[in-house]
C-alpha cells in the first residue's frame, strides 16, 4: 500500500511539473500531456527505478551532452530515439529540441529555461529518501571494502603518535613514483616521462612546495589554545546520554590529549572522584561503526559513528585547523562556512569557460595517510595529532558475508570531524600545485596570490582554471584519488559545484522533492512545507500547491506567511492569513493567538549528575545566548520533530 500511495505521489508531482511548464511553452502542451503519459506508463512498468534511478542516470547524461556540445544516445529504457539514427529521444522531445537540433548539434543559443526544466523534470525526485534493497546495501559494503584495500599504506606508523623514526621531512609526494603502477595508468604519463620540458616528478614536487607553504603558515598544534564540543549525530557506543562520561580513552589518545585535561572538568575532578576510565580501559580502542543511511533509492551512503572520545579530541584539530587557515594565505582558497563563494566562481565559469569543476567520487574513502602526512609534513605535531584521534579499527554488521572488523587504511571516513578540513586543505594543494605547473611559474607565496579568484575548494568541490583539469585528474588518480567523470565539467558553458548549476552564467539550479509526507514523519511533512515554499519563490506554483494540497490531507494546518518570515507555514505573496483557522484573545498574555500546527523538538533530557555535569557545562555555557534554549545541566538526544496542534501567536 504504501508503494502504491509513492508511485501516485510521484506521478501527480509530474503531473503538477508539466502544468507548470505549460505555462511557460504553451505551444508544447500535447507534447507535455504525451511526455506525462509515457512517465506514468514506466512508472506503472517498472516502478518507482524509473522516475528515482533511469531518469536521474539520463540527467547525468544530458549534463555531459551540454558540456560536449553534442547530444549523444543514450540506450536507456524509454529514451529510445524518435527518429531512426537520431540521438533525440521521444521522452522530453519537445524540450530537447529547444537545446539541441535534430542531429544533436548544441544549438548557438540554447533555451536556458528548456534546459532548467529538462534536468527539473530528471531530477526531481532522485533523492527521495527510500531505504534500498538489502542487495544495494550489500554492493555499497563491498565497494567500501575493496576502495579501503586499494589504498596506499603509509611511510611512517600511524598506531603509535609518539614514534618519530621517520623524519616527516624526508617524505615527498614524489616518492609515489617508486613502484607505484597507478602513475603509469594515467593518460598523461607517457607525455610526462618522455618530454624533458616536462616530468611527473615535476607536477608533485610542484605540489609538494605548494603545500609545505600553504600548511607551514597554519602553524604548531598545541591543543591546549583550542576548544572541543560534541556534535549531534551518533557514536560508536550507541550513546543516547551520556558523551561527557568517557568510558574508554586509549593510550594513542593519550599521548597527545591526556586524559587528565581533556576527559575531565578540572584536574580536582581525578583526586575528588574515582576516574571514569580504569587502567584496563586505556588498553581499549574502540571501533568506529559502519553505519547506512538513506541517500537514493539506487545507493545508500555509508558513514561511520565515531568513538565518543574520538570524536571529543577530533573537534579540537577541526577547531586548529579551520581557525587557522582562515587566517593564512589557505583562507583566499577554501572558505570553510561558505559555499557561496564557490556558487559565484561556477557562474562565472560558465560564461567564459575559463575556470573548470571538479568532482571527486568517495574522496574521503580514497585520501590516504600516506597522502596526509606528506601534505602535512611541515607541522608535524598536527600529524602527531592526526595519528591520535584517527579511529584505526571499524566494525560493520551491514553484510555478514564480509569480515565484520577491519582494520582501516584510509585517513578517515564520513563521520570523522577532520575530514572534510583535512580534504579540503590537501585537495587546495594539489589544485595549486597543479595549476601552477600547467602556467609554468614556480610555487611561492607570490605566485599563489596571483590564483586569487582562479582556485577555490570546498571539501572534494574543486574548481581549477580550465586548461589545468587534465593534469589535475591525473596528478590526484596518481595519489589514489578518482574523478568523478559524470560530475566534472571544463568544456562547454555548463559548470556544477557546490549546489550551483549554471549554463552560461544563468541558474539551473533545480528543487528536490526528498520525503515523502505521511502521518507518520513529521521531519517529511516539515520537509515538504519547505519544498513547497521553494518551488513557490521559483515560480513553480502548480507543483507547489501540489504539495501543499497532499499535506493538507494528511490534516495539517499551517498558516500562510510571508517568504522572509521564517515562521513555519505556506509562503505567499499576500503575507500572514490566518482566515481559516480558529482564533482567540489569550488574556494572560495580551495576544491574538490561532489554533494551528508549531514544530516542537522533542529530546531526551537526562542529568548525569557529577564530574561530566560539569564538564558540559564548562564546555556548552560559552555559546549559550539570550534566544536559545539552554541544554546546561542535562545530557541530550538527537532532537526528534513533533507537530503539535495548539495556539500560537498571531504573527504581523
Amino acid at each position: 500500500m504504501e508503494t502504491k500511495r509513492l508511485s501516485e505521489f510521484v506521478q501527480g508531482l509530474y503531473g503538477a511539473m508539466f502544468d507548470d511548464i505549460a505555462l511557460e511553452f504553451p505551444a508544447l502542451r500535447a507534447e507535455f500531456l504525451r511526455d506525462y503519459k509515457r512517465i506514468s506508463s514506466a512508472v506503472d512498468q517498472h516502478g518507482l527505478q524509473f522516475a528515482l534511478i533511469t531518469m536521474p542516470d539520463y540527467r547525468k547524461h544530458f549534463d555531459k551532452c551540454l558540456d560536449n556540445g553534442h547530444l549523444t544516445s543514450s540506450h536507456m529504457i524509454h529514451f529510445g530515439s524518435y527518429r531512426s539514427k537520431r540521438p533525440v529521444p521521444r521522452l522530453f522531445k519537445g524540450l530537447i529540441l529547444r537545446v539541441f537540433d535534430d542531429f544533436g548539434e548544441l544549438r548557438s543559443c540554447p533555451d536556458v529555461r528548456a534546459i532548467f526544466w529538462l534536468r527539473q523534470l530528471l531530477g526531481a525526485a532522485r533523492k527521495l529518501k527510500l531505504d534500498c534493497s538489502d542487495q544495494s546495501v550489500w554492493e555499497q559494503t563491498d565497494e567500501f571494502f575493496k576502495t579501503d584495500a586499494a589504498v596506499a599504506s603509509p611511510s611512517t606508523n600511524w598506531s603509535d603518535p609518539t614514534d618519530r623514526s621517520i623524519d616527516l621531512r624526508s617524505l615527498a609526494l614524489s616518492d609515489t613514483l617508486h613502484g607505484n603502477d597507478r602513475c603509469e595508468q594515467t593518460e598523461l604519463f607517457s607525455e610526462l616521462t618522455s618530454n624533458p620540458a616536462l616530468g611527473l616528478r615535476g607536477v608533485l614536487d610542484s605540489v609538494q612546495e605548494v603545500a609545505d607553504i600553504l600548511v607551514s603558515s597554519i602553524g604548531r598544534f598545541e591543543a591546549s589554545e583550542w576548544d572541543s564540543r560534541h556534535g549531534p549525530g551518533a557514536v560508536a557506543e550507541r550513546l543516547r546520554n551520556g558523551k561527557y562520561a568517557f568510558e574508554h580513552w586509549p593510550a594513542k589518545l593519550e599521548s597527545v590529549f591526556p586524559y587528565s585535561v581533556w576527559g575531565v572538568s578540572s584536574p580536582s575532578a581525578l583526586v575528588d572522584q574515582p576516574p571514569v576510565v580504569s587502567l584496563a580501559q586505556f588498553e581499549h580502542e574502540t571501533s568506529a561503526r559502519l553505519i547506512s543511511v538513506p541517500k537514493t533509492l539506487k545507493a545508500p551512503r555509508l558513514i561511520a559513528a565515531e568513538p565518543v572520545a574520538h570524536q571529543w579530541c577530533q573537534q579540537v584539530i577541526r577547531d586548529y585547523l579551520m581557525t587557522r587557515s582562515s587566517q593564512t594565505l589557505i583562507g583566499s582558497f577554501v572558505a570553510f562556512r561558505r559555499q557561496e563563494l564557490s556558487q559565484e566562481m561556477v557562474r562565472k565559469a560558465s560564461i567564459d569557460g575559463s575556470l573548470a569543476t571538479a568532482d571527486l567520487s568517495a574522496a574521503s574513502d580514497r585520501l590516504s595517510c600516506y597522502v596526509v602526512e606528506r601534505i602535512f609534513r611541515t607541522v608535524p605535531s598536527a600529524v602527531e595529532a592526526f595519528k591520535a584521534v584517527r579511529t584505526r579499527w571499524m566494525t560493520q554488521e551491514l553484510d555478514r558475508f564480509r569480515p565484520k572488523h577491519l582494520l582501516l587504511r584510509k585517513f578517515s571516513t564520513m563521520g570523522s570531524a577532520l575530514t572534510f578540513p583535512v580534504q579540503s586543505i590537501v585537495f587546495t594543494a594539489i589544485a595549486l600545485g597543479c595549476t601552477l605547473y600547467t602556467q609554468g611559474r614556480r610555487p611561492s607565496i607570490a605566485n599563489l596570490r596571483k590564483l586569487r579568484g582562479q582556485v577555490r575548494v570546498f571539501g572534494d568541490d574543486i574548481i581549477v582554471p580550465t586548461p589545468c583539469l587534465e593534469l589535475l585528474g591525473n596528478t590526484l588518480h596518481c595519489l589514489g584519488l578518482k574523478v568523478n567523470a559524470a560530475k566534472t565539467f571544463g568544456t562547454g558553458r555548463f559548470r556544477e559545484s557546490c549546489g550551483e548549476d549554471a549554463y552560461g552564467g544563468h541558474t539551473v539550479t533545480t528543487i528536490n522533492v526528498n520525503e515523502f509526507p505521511r502521518k507518520s514523519a513529521p521531519g517529511a511533512v516539515m520537509s515538504s512545507v519547505d519544498v513547497h515554499n521553494n518551488l513557490y519563490n521559483k515560480g513553480m506554483v502548480h507543483t507547489a500547491a501540489y504539495i501543499r494540497k497532499t499535506v493538507e490531507r494528511l490534516g495539517y494546518k499551517f498558516p500562510d506567511v510571508k517568504p522572509s518570515s521564517g515562521a513555519l507555514g505556506w509562503s505567499n505573496d499576500i503575507g500572514f492569513d490566518y482566515s481559516r483557522f480558529k482564533k482567540r484573545w489569550n488574556r494572560a498574555l495580551h495576544r491574538y493567538e490561532a489554533r494551528i500546527h508549531t514544530a516542537k523538538a522533542v529530546v531526551d533530557r537526562v542529568s548525569p549528575g557529577g564530574y561530566p555535569d560539569l564538564l558540559q557545562f564548562f564546555t556548552e555555557a560559552p555559546r549559550v545566548v539570550s534566544s536559545a534554549v539552554s541544554t546546561l545541566g542535562f545530557t541530550v538526544g538527537r532532537p526528534k520533530n513533533k507537530l503539535v496542534l495548539g495556539w500560537a501567536a498571531l504573527q504581523q
